[in-house]
């Protein structure tokens, strides 16, 4: 035999071989994992994703331009829990707080020079006097009426002039307060301070920086969490307020915390056709890290005497029954379901055995040899 015809004949028996083995399967039946359709108790759930944000979250900026002097924690530093009111980032006043003292000191001497009296309204007394005693000389016809008018012009034109003077004094005054009230102001603006009791997680200057209004100084957030999950919008359907849930973290392992549905929001996005609901954590001790996510099965009811099948047994909305030592698919109609399980209403009797592995690698009349297991 050459070398052609002996590979003519290697080839023709790996063809032999594989056909064999094709019909000797079709013959006797892949293994399959099956189960019988039971009747128990399921919860029905929906599932989505879940993300942890803080309570409040505060950025907060500066409104003027300062030199720091002091920071509650430098950039890239140790976390650091705050008071309401305490001090977060300190600018230098020195300067402000010399032109304070110099508008305090101001205001005092200009008020004590008011106190020492007006030399205008000491000329003013001494005119009036005057003009008493040339009142009494004309009624004696000791002077002549004009000499009087004369002085009563003059007490007038004082007397004017007081008045003046004694509203520019009220205005001085008014200038020097609102004065010393903006440089107190001045210095109130620079000191940042922490508007809740939190914990500084963001600085964003270094004693010395040179800061200008509007600049991201620190982040500061509340210790509540709020937790907020993803779902699917024909996910609502029989949702409310108060249902039970569970939820994991991916950065927390395995661990499920029980939690409660609070609220909704009232929006759809209209990109991605999810909407979201807002939980509550029972536990509110634990220190849930603010950015973590996970998952969450939210518990919408519980229903008792269904008839039961794997989640993973569906294709679509079809399973493969066993007849015979077969395979027939089966359209069903699917009630309550959660991520292991599902009810079926229609489609499947009671005892009926249906595959529960791999569903998608058979063919409707396929011969199989089915491994019974116990959901």
């Amino acid at each position: 035999m050459n070398v052609k015809n002996l590979r003519i004949f290697i080839i023709s028996c790996v063809i032999i071989t594989f056909i064999f083995i094709y019909f000797w399967g079709e013959i006797k039946g892949q293994k399959v994992i099956c189960a019988e359709l039971e009747v128990g108790i399921i919860r029905d759930t929906v599932s989505g994703n879940v993300k942890v944000l803080a309570g409040k979250t505060y950025n907060l900026k500066s409104r003027v331009q300062g030199i720091v002097a002091h920071v509650a924690m430098q950039p890239l530093g140790k976390n650091v829990f705050v008071d309401k009111n305490q001090s977060v980032v300190q600018f230098n006043i020195t300067d402000l707080n010399r032109s304070l003292n110099q508008a305090l000191m101001a205001k005092s001497h200009f008020s004590q020079r008011i106190e020492k009296g007006s030399s205008l309204a000491l000329h003013l007394k001494i005119e009036q006097e005057d003009l008493e005693s040339l009142t009494a000389l004309l009624k004696a016809d000791k002077i002549s009426l004009v000499e009087l008018d004369r002085k009563r012009n003059l007490v007038e034109r004082l007397r004017t002039q007081l008045e003046h003077e004694n509203i520019s004094n009220d205005e001085a005054l008014i200038n020097h307060s609102i004065n010393i009230e903006n440089l107190r102001s001045q210095i109130d603006k620079m000191t940042i301070i922490s508007p809740i009791k939190g914990q500084l997680i963001m600085s964003n200057a270094y004693p010395g920086d040179l800061i200008f209004p509007g600049h991201h100084l620190a982040t500061i957030i509340s210790s509540d969490r709020i937790i907020e999950a993803s779902l699917n919008e024909e996910d609502f359907s029989g949702l409310s307020e108060g249902q039970p849930a569970g939820i994991t973290l991916f950065a927390l392992g395995n661990t499920i915390f029980e939690a409660n549905v609070s609220r909704f929001s009232t929006t759809v996005n209209p990109s991605t056709g999810r909407r979201i609901v807002y939980l509550e954590i029972a536990d509110k001790t634990i220190p849930l890290p603010p950015g973590a996510s996970g998952r969450v099965e939210i518990i919408k009811s519980e229903r008792k005497d269904r008839k039961l099948l794997p989640r993973k047994a569906l294709i679509g909305n079809s399973v493969f029954v066993v007849k015979n030592g077969k395979v027939e698919i089966r359209e069903v109609t699917v009630g309550a379901k959660n991520l292991e399980m599902v009810e079926i209403l229609q489609g499947v009797d009671a005892g009926e055995l249906v595959v529960i592995e791999t569903p998608h690698l058979l063919r409707n009349g396929q011969s199989i040899r089915p491994i019974l297991v116990e959901n």
